[in-house]
Formats: C-alpha cells, structure tokens, sequence
C-alpha cells in the first residue's frame, strides 16, 4: 500500500468547501428569486425537497444575508434564528455557542422575558416507569417516577427524556 500525503488533497478539499459553500449562496438567492414570484412550489418540485426548504433559503437570503451561509449548519438553526427579531446575530451566537436549534430557542425566549422549563437537564438520573396505559386519545403512554428528583412543579409539567437502556420483558 503506498502512503498517501494528505496535504496533497488539503488545496482540493478547501476548493470543495468553498464551492459548496457559493453553491448554497446561489440556492438560496435563486429560491429567493423564486418565492418572490410565487413559486417556490415549483423549484421545490425541480430540486426534490419541501416547500418549506425553499422557503427557508428564501428568507436566509433576505433576513440574514448569504454572507452568513455555512453549509454544516442545519437548516433547523437557520430557521429557529429566523424566528427571532434578529435573526443574524441570533444565529451567529448559536454557531460560536456550539447551539442546537432548541437551544436557540430557548435563549432567545428567555431574552425576550418568556418562561422556559427550569428543569435541568440531569444525565444521570434514575427513574422507574409506570404503564403502560392509554391516554383519553387511545395514545399508549407510560410515567416515570423520578427517584430522589422532583421537576420544578411549574407548567408545563414534562421533561424530556432519553432513553437510555432498553427494558427487556420478562
């Protein structure tokens, strides 16, 4: 096998970040240009995604500016910033902070003076499950009981959870 010297392929590979890079500026002018006329439904058609993709290029090309694209964000921040007042630096907060889309939000909620959950997220709390029952909508659900953890008692009364062992039946 003969070794490969990665700084060979470095130039190439900026080359490529770089042309992804103006590639989603020029979709997202382009979707731009489509919305403007009504219809967005149509390039969605030509390039296999949503409407709702399209519509999200659009607005990141008018509310955010195509300067401040960066392919490896999902466009679940762009649009979580494109919720806010101030869409850019919201985004660019999210980008230096390490953010996810929910995150984001919160932030921005919380800076606006709205109340978010103050349950904190614990990584290692334990719980036992309850269930399964069935809600008045027929849904299956189960309850976890936290043990030595109470959430804070304010609305609205859920936690998020991950699974994180899968309970096997006896």
């Amino acid at each position: 096998m003969t070794a490969v010297n990665l700084q060979d392929y470095e130039h190439t590979a900026v080359l490529l970040k770089e042309a992804e890079t103006e590639l989603l500026r020029q979709k997202a002018e382009l979707a731009f240009v489509f919305y403007e006329h009504d219809a967005g439904r149509h390039l969605a058609g030509l390039w296999g995604v949503s409407t709702a993709t399209v519509n999200t290029l659009a607005r990141i090309y008018y509310e955010i500016g195509v300067d401040f694209l960066y392919p490896d964000a999902p466009l679940s921040l762009y649009r979580a910033a494109l919720d806010t007042d101030e869409p850019r630096e919201w985004l660019l907060r999210a980008l230096d902070e390490g953010w996810s889309a929910r995150q984001l939000r919160d932030a921005a909620d919380v800076a606006k003076g709205k109340r978010v959950s103050s349950v904190p997220w614990l990584p290692n709390v334990e719980a036992s499950i309850e269930g399964p029952f069935y809600t008045e909508r027929n849904e299956r659900a189960v309850t976890l009981i936290f043990d030595d953890y109470e959430p804070s008692g304010e609305p609205p009364l859920r936690v998020r959870v991950r699974a994180v062992e899968v309970l096997k039946g006896k």
